[in-house]
């Protein structure tokens, strides 16, 4: 999955709650039409800051997944999956997105 394809995707495994809510991929489908990904849970395994801006994820079955990403705070090394759809906007390395 690359740019601009649509994921289900919740939850970071921080204790805090980021994501309220979601609507069931069933009804993100009938909303937004048929071509919506599911990836399941996968953990951002690896960052690209300098240059590229890219964000590695890697799910279950070891497989991954390049997507861009945008920093959000350098000073903490937060950034946001923003060609994902349903993603905190302030993640970090070591996040497993459900």
């Amino acid at each position: 999955m690359v740019e601009n394809t649509n994921a289900e995707i919740a939850t970071t495994s921080s204790t805090k709650a980021i994501v309220g809510t979601l609507p069931s991929l069933g009804e993100l489908k009938a909303s937004l039409g048929e071509n919506l990904t599911d990836l399941g849970k996968v953990q951002i395994s690896t960052v690209l800051f300098q240059d590229a801006h890219q964000a590695i994820l890697t799910q279950e079955n070891n497989e991954e997944i390049k997507v861009p990403l945008s920093v959000t705070n350098k000073d903490n090394q937060e950034f946001a999956l923003s060609s994902i759809e349903y993603t905190p906007q302030s993640l970090r390395i070591g996040d497993s997105l459900v």
